[in-house]
Order: C-alpha cells, then structure tokens, then sequence
C-alpha cells in the first residue's frame, strides 16, 4: 500500500511465505472527497501519501494529508472491479508484485491468498459475495496464467 517499487523489494533476499493479493484504493491528487463514502467505522483504513500517513481514511480527509498528493487507502475493494471514477486501485502495482514474486526462473513465493474483506461494507449496492469471490479468483488466475504458470 505504500509507494514501494516491487522488484526493488522482491530482491531484498528476505523469504516471502505468503503473498496476500489485495487492492487498495487510490485517489489522485484532489480528488479525496470521492473518499467519503469509503470512511466507514468497522475497520481502519490506514491512509498513505508520499509524504504522510494516517491511521484511519477519516483522520486523512480531515486534513492531515496533503490533498495535493496521490493518496492510498487500505480498504481492500475487489481484484476485478474499478471504484467510481475518479477513483483507481492498486492493481497495477498488484501485477507488478506478481511478475516480481512469480515471472522469474523461480517463484520467491508458493502461497498466494486472496483477501478481500471488505465486502459488506463497500459503498453501494452489496454485491454477490460468491459472484464476487469467484471474480477475484478468475482474475487472479488470468494474471498468473499472463506471467505463463500453468493451471493443474
């Protein structure tokens, strides 16, 4: 959720015994307001700029990041869904981390979890939980598949 480069910290060497495949939300520079309806009370939703960070969404749109810089927040919304616009996700960088993880010779890691628990409490209409789930699955098993695992 931070602003790390993958490969940079896929080549630390440190071993990696689990990856948890999740996507944060992003809202680029002035357009937090489109935030509001992710500040919800159940959980934390740690909130990232380049140059700050906030325990909870609330804490940000309250004023203690600077509304001119990108800003992540952890609030795990679907692998295969896009938010409103303007708002984007972390997929991206969640493809980067894959081809770090597992697009070389070997895989730095056997054991990815899909994790997105949020469901109930995203804006909006509730989606389909199972729908939902077999969603992210199918989209994370494209992804590997683009990286050329091969399916069992």
């Amino acid at each position: 959720m931070g602003f790390e480069e993958a490969a940079a910290a896929a080549g630390l060497g440190l071993p990696i015994v689990k990856l948890q495949a999740s996507c944060a939300l992003e809202a680029p520079p002035g357009s937090q307001d489109t935030l509001k309806a992710f500040d919800e009370p159940r959980f934390l939703h740690q909130t990232r700029s380049p140059s700050g960070f906030t325990d909870d969404l609330g804490e940000a749109l309250a004023g203690e990041l600077p509304v001119g810089e990108r800003w992540r927040v952890h609030f795990h919304v679907p692998l295969h869904a896009a938010p409103p616009p303007p708002l984007t996700t972390t997929a991206p960088y969640l493809r980067e981390v894959l081809d770090a993880l597992l697009g070389g010779p070997a895989p730095l890691t056997r054991h990815i979890e899909v994790e997105t628990y949020t469901w109930n409490v995203l804006p909006g209409a509730p989606p389909d939980l199972a729908e939902g789930i077999a969603a992210e699955l199918d989209w994370t098993r494209r992804q590997l598949a683009a990286l050329g695992l091969k399916e069992l």
